[in-house]
């Protein structure tokens, strides 16, 4: 397939292709796992190692407890401490979230901040689902919140930092509602039960998952497990720093990310292989032409699918190199689903780039409110929670999804139909068409992924909210993104069954061909013909013609229509005016038993993993992944 070592599959333009950007995330992934992810005051890490952290394959730790506690303490908890003693000054001093009530009520006051702390996770744990997040998107959440916390300007103790740390460590996480959360104010409620875990808010349970199955426990039990010894009491702003952020949107976009850029790979190396069974044009993809409308992902799609054609039997670019098939072609051009895939697949690629460095960003950003500023000491009320940026990704990256599944599904299409298919039997049936259906069921599924995916590249709907001061809905739009992968998933495993299918056949096609072709050109030998040379081709073709033409007849019939179309060559041949009756007679009983003997002798090839010798080299590898280790 496409290997990270190819020095050609670059872009002219000589920016980061795709293909790097994946092998860069999987690098990162895998220094991750084996050196572990070390946090302070100052760390930025990768898209990949906190999705490794995440998704339990690397361990998180406090690179220098003392170093960032100082940090800390020096950063914002002591300033916020100082402003603590003055809240009714002026509205000037006084802090959101400490000395202010909440959101659209922000113009109550409080004395009582701990109260205030306690009562805010206490409204929020609201969720009402049965269905709960995936432990590793909690899991991601809570690693996102340590990584703000860390940055000092969010006034929280490490004490809470190392309790959030250590359940990360035991994969011990909060029970949390799948709905719930609009994002607009940051992921308040599910992000409410992480502080509710940790503060000895026990009306709900924890999951301890350390085998991301999941065994339920007590909260109790829970922060036990994980070596906190006891609940963490919230001073000053701590529960709205915990609560105040985008983290779950977050995480459960950059796993989106990750899967779409192989998925994204995939449907290139789906295209590649399309092309070959349905005995396309390379020249579609020649970097030539998208040099001459040249976005930089266009360029290097084209270049992808070249690289993947590269030795193709069936596409090659010299049409004598390619293996003989019954098929003739009648059209001049290959039909859009293959000529335009790069065109179709550019934006896709493009708005993965963008997407990729956007939550890169936010991985490593402060998302809570207010934030210190250390330099003048000043608290600062903003709007870093507001996670539109994430919820804007995630629609876009549904939309091209849509896009992708569109293609394939037409590919897929394509290869069902008996008028598009060139020359390969309806629904990709083996048997005779009467009592084989082939793949029709599976073209009638794909046309429900594609609906189900259609719908769900709608943006997501802005409602109002919270006294009309929140609107935007990233943990939903997240969600929606990762069903939305998991239907394109579907769908590339359909178009492989059909793929392996169609490469099966056409196996067995170029096999008959060969045999037919030598049959024919004996046969006519025999009969003495003089110029016999310009007279086979035109029985050949005929012969072709009518065996790719009339599949839906039983075997015999086909045969028979076909020995008859070449019989009527070769009696209105001037070459074969001298030849009898009883010759040609003979000449038509012979040349059928021989086509019949041809195409038993191919069909018996089938199970010997036929469509592996008409394959290239890239096609070949997904052939045999699909045939020898998914055993479809």
């Amino acid at each position: 397939m496409l290997s990270w070592n190819d020095k050609d599959v670059t872009t002219s333009s000589g920016s980061t292709t795709q293909l790097e950007l994946f092998k860069r995330l999987h690098e990162q992934w895998k220094q991750a796992e084996s050196q572990g992810v070390f946090i302070d005051s100052k760390a930025h890490i990768s898209l990949s190692a906190f999705l490794a952290v995440m998704h339990g394959s690397a361990h998180l730790s406090i690179a220098d407890r003392k170093a960032l506690e100082t940090a800390l303490q020096q950063a914002s908890i002591d300033i916020v401490a100082d402003k603590q003693q003055n809240p009714h000054a002026g509205d000037n001093t006084a802090i959101y979230g400490v000395h202010t009530g909440l959101g659209g009520t922000a113009d109550t006051r409080s004395r009582d901040a701990q109260a205030a702390q306690a009562s805010l996770i206490t409204h929020l744990n609201a969720g009402m689902s049965n269905h709960l997040h995936d432990a590793r998107v909690t899991r991601g959440a809570m690693v996102l919140r340590v990584l703000a916390m860390t940055r000092g300007g969010s006034a929280v103790r490490l004490e809470v930092i190392e309790a959030l740390v250590k359940l990360i460590e035991a994969r011990v996480v909060p029970c949390v509602p799948l709905r719930g959360s609009i994002g607009d104010s940051g992921d308040l409620i599910p992000l409410s039960y992480v502080a509710g875990l940790i503060s000895g808010r026990f009306n709900h349970d924890a999951k301890a998952a350390t085998d991301f199955k999941g065994h339920f426990l007590t909260g109790h039990q829970a922060l036990l497990l994980a070596g906190v010894p006891k609940p963490i009491t919230f001073t000053a702003k701590e529960a709205l720093a915990l609560v105040n952020g985008t983290s779950f949107s977050c995480a459960m976009a950059a796993s989106c990310v990750l899967d779409a850029h192989s998925l994204t790979l995939l449907v290139q190396i789906l295209t590649a292989f399309s092309t070959e069974v349905l005995a396309g044009d390379v020249d579609a993809f020649d970097p030539a032409v998208a040099r001459l409308r040249p976005h930089p992902r266009q360029v290097e799609v084209c270049t992808n699918i070249t690289h993947l054609l590269r030795d193709s039997k069936l596409a090659a670019k010299d049409k004598s190199a390619r293996v003989p098939l019954l098929w003739r072609h009648t059209m001049p051009r290959d039909r859009y689903s293959i000529r335009a895939a790069s065109q179709w697949l550019c934006p896709l690629v493009e708005c993965l780039g963008q997407i990729t460095k956007t939550l890169e960003i936010e991985i490593n950003s402060v998302t809570d409110n207010p934030l210190v500023d250390v330099e003048t000491k000043s608290i600062l009320h903003g709007g870093n929670f507001q996670a539109l940026s994430v919820a804007d990704a995630m629609d876009r990256l549904r939309l091209q999804l849509h896009n992708a599944g569109r293609l394939i599904f037409a590919q897929h299409s394509e290869l069902m139909n008996p008028t598009t298919n060139q020359g390969l039997p309806a629904n990709l049936a083996w048997g005779p068409a009467g009592t084989d259906f082939g793949f029709k069921g599976l073209d009638v599924s794909m046309a429900s992924y594609l609906s189900e995916l259609g719908d769900l590249a709608l943006p997501m709907s802005v409602q109002s909210a919270e006294l009309h001061n929140q609107s935007v809905n990233s943990l939903i739009s997240a969600r929606k993104t990762a069903h939305a992968i998991e239907i394109l998933q579907m769908m590339c495993a359909c178009l492989m069954a059909a793929l392996c299918q169609a490469a099966d056949l056409r196996a067995v096609e170029s096999a008959i061909c060969k045999r037919v072709f030598i049959t024919i050109s004996k046969q006519v030998r025999d009969l003495g013909i003089r110029n016999s040379n310009r007279l086979i081709p035109l029985l050949e073709d005929a012969i072709a013609v009518k065996l790719t033409e009339h599949r839906e007849l039983e075997l015999s019939d086909c045969i028979t229509l076909a020995v008859e179309s070449a019989s009527g060559k070769l009696v209105a041949s001037p070459e074969c005016a001298h030849l009898t009756v009883l010759q040609l007679k003979g000449f038509s009983d012979s040349l059928f038993q021989g086509i019949q003997k041809d195409i038993d002798a191919s069909l018996q090839e089938v199970g010997n993993g036929l469509g592996y010798s008409v394959l290239s080299s890239s096609s070949r590898n997904l052939y045999s992944h699909i045939r020898n280790r998914v055993k479809m």
